[in-house]
């Protein structure tokens, strides 16, 4: 499926290109660096992002999962993150938590570092579909250079994505 899609926005035949895993296990076209590509999946959603125009990165979860969302935000997010999840209706705090995490992975998977940036050093401010980034101090940083988007699937699911407006970022 990955190589078909690529095919078709790379406009050759999909036989022609090689998937493959980078050290880090991210997934790449052998010999085709100008399409950057991420992939997600949870129970049964696959999301695939595409992009000519430099690194992309994509999450997905479904929400309301089973799971300890005050331990996963105690863990991933900033003092800034704690203090808006707080501020929501208590109802509203679990798929909040989600929507961060997943905004975090994506950005971390478009980087090419995955899990080894610690999701404590960097944050978001969640405005609608779009998101902004932070540092830890709740400051935003690399404005211009990104954009950040999560969505709510009729599925059930939240996906978020990453998008670097330039090849340099």
């Amino acid at each position: 499926m990955v190589k078909h899609a690529a095919a078709a926005v790379l406009d050759v035949p999909a036989d022609e290109l090689e998937l493959a895993r980078g050290p880090a296990g991210r997934p790449y076209l052998r010999g085709c660096d100008r399409l950057g590509l991420s992939l997600s999946h949870t129970g049964d959603l696959l999301v695939l992002a595409l992009s000519l125009h430099g690194p992309i990165g994509a999450d997905a979860e479904r929400l309301g999962r089973s799971g300890c969302r005050v331990l996963l935000a105690q863990r991933a997010c900033t003092a800034q993150e704690l203090s808006d999840l707080r501020a929501l209706p208590a109802p509203e705090r679990g798929d909040a938590v989600l929507r961060l995490w997943t905004l975090k992975e994506a950005y971390t998977k478009a980087l090419g570092v995955g899990t080894g940036l610690p999701f404590r050093t960097f944050g978001f401010r969640v405005e609608g579909t779009t998101a902004v980034l932070h540092d830890n101090t709740g400051e935003p940083v690399r404005t211009g250079e990104w954009t950040f988007a999560t969505h709510r699937l009729g599925t059930g699911h939240v996906v978020s994505t990453a998008y670097a407006l330039s090849p340099g970022a």
